[in-house]
């Protein structure tokens, strides 16, 4: 037997988090079985001006963790003037006693680099987000060479697929989105050592998932899944505000929606959309279960929570990874 600890957040119509609810609250099933809950622990993340809960039963026992995410292809010096005011503001007056926060940036060839890593010091945060600079563009619009039945494309796309990459800008544009979802997956993997639930807070100008119909689709659903794996959450900003495209915007709410996060679009405000994430996640329970060990270390089991408090919705992960035998 083993002991499996699941993070869970609950929030109702309003999307305020909701606090006080008990093992009777909640169904948790393993691979599709019901499974008793070992126990439920509840933590109160305070907010900037709060004290911390003196209440040993709600006192946060990890910190709350974030990671503000620049996607700095086709980022306009306006657009993430706009990003980094909201994350100076979260640094400086949203960011709570019990939160941990880093900095980093996904560059237009694909590369992750790490402005901070994960600290409480609001004045570390501050200048790595005045570090975040726009980019020479390289990425969206890079030459590379059209996918044809002749030389492999047969293998990863249908004819119809084929056809559509044929048209000017397609393939660039289809290879930058890979080197995206690429970088997501090395974000993802990244934080697998930090305990808890991970919000990552991504400042995109997103992406069109019509490039080549099913493909870009199914990529984006692997990378759902290693985020969710990983207990990593998507609260996707489309810095492009009242501007955005609708169809880019598409690829966004499928990466925060599915994950659990947030999308934040049409809006130039981007302060008040933290403060709601921020709301969302002010109550964590910690529900814990014992599972029976298959035998097989590395295999993916699925968790399923379910929450019988009326007109509330509840996020977890998707799943764990079996641990060796102790």
């Amino acid at each position: 037997m083993s002991l499996v600890e699941v993070p869970v957040t609950v929030i109702d119509a309003s999307g305020r988090s909701v606090a006080g609810l008990t093992p009777a609250d909640f169904d948790v099933f393993d691979d599709g079985k019901p499974v008793a809950i070992e126990s439920l622990d509840e933590s109160l993340f305070p907010g900037a001006e709060e004290r911390p809960d003196l209440d040993a039963r709600t006192r946060p026992r990890a910190p709350r963790t974030f990671l503000f995410l620049y996607d700095l292809a086709g980022a306009t010096p306006a657009e993430l003037d706009r990003a980094n005011a909201a994350g100076r503001r979260f640094a400086n007056t949203q960011m709570g006693p019990a939160d941990v926060a880093g900095v980093a940036t996904i560059t237009p060839s694909g590369d992750v680099q790490l402005l901070q890593n994960l600290a409480r010091e609001r004045g570390k945060l501050v200048a790595a987000f005045d570090a975040v600079r726009p980019a020479l563009d390289h990425g969206r619009n890079q030459v590379v060479p059209s996918p044809t039945a002749e030389n492999g494309g047969k293998d990863r796309f249908s004819p119809q697929e084929l056809e559509r990459l044929a048209r000017p800008g397609r393939a660039q544009q289809a290879a930058w989105v890979e080197r995206l979802l690429d970088a997501l997956k090395t974000v993802a993997q990244a934080l697998r050592p930090v305990p808890g639930r991970k919000q990552v807070i991504l400042f995109s100008h997103g992406f069109n998932l019509m490039l080549d119909d099913t493909r870009l689709v199914d990529d984006v659903r692997k990378i759902v899944e290693e985020l969710r794996m990983e207990d990593c959450v998507v609260n996707a900003v489309n810095v492009a505000g009242l501007s955005a495209s609708a169809a880019d915007g598409q690829a966004l709410f499928v990466l925060a929606n599915d994950t659990g996060g947030h999308l934040m679009e049409n809006s130039n405000d981007l302060s008040d959309e933290i403060g709601r994430i921020l709301e969302a996640n002010r109550v964590v329970y910690e529900l814990t279960f014992r599972t029976t060990l298959t035998g097989h270390p590395g295999r993916l089991h699925s968790i399923e929570v379910r929450t019988r408090a009326k007109g509330t919705k509840v996020f977890a992960r998707a799943g764990y990874i079996e641990p060796k035998p102790v």
